[in-house]
């Protein structure tokens, strides 16, 4: 049996581990909306909006992201290869990642065996 003092340590540890694994996510500005269905499936939020406010540049954002160590998701193909290029975590998210979403439900939804 564990005493109270090694099990408080040990929550410490799994929690220290989840935050590590879990970065907080730093959302480009036209992908808000999403923030509310990310948070509600466990993800730290922070949208680029709230942050540094509207229409800033994409150095203003990469520098936010890297200073804070945020994970960015953003429609924005210049922005996601830049955070690639300094190692800043990213997804890039544009029309086709939500086409495939659709294909691949519909597809579920309404296959045919033959």
């Amino acid at each position: 049996m564990l005493s109270p003092r090694t099990t408080q340590k040990y929550l410490v540890v799994v929690l220290d581990e989840t935050l590590r694994t879990r970065p907080t996510i730093l959302l480009d500005e036209p992908i808000l909306g999403m923030d509310v269905f990310l948070k509600d499936l466990g993800w730290k939020i922070v949208t680029v909006r709230e942050s540094i406010g509207s229409g800033k540049s994409d150095d203003e954002i990469v520098e936010l992201a890297r200073k804070n160590n945020y994970f960015v998701v953003t429609t924005d193909r210049k922005l996601a290869k830049r955070c690639r290029l300094l190692n800043i975590g990213v997804v890039e998210v544009g029309v086709e990642t939500f086409a495939r979403a659709v294909h691949e439900t519909l597809s579920k939804e309404f296959s045919t065996s033959g």
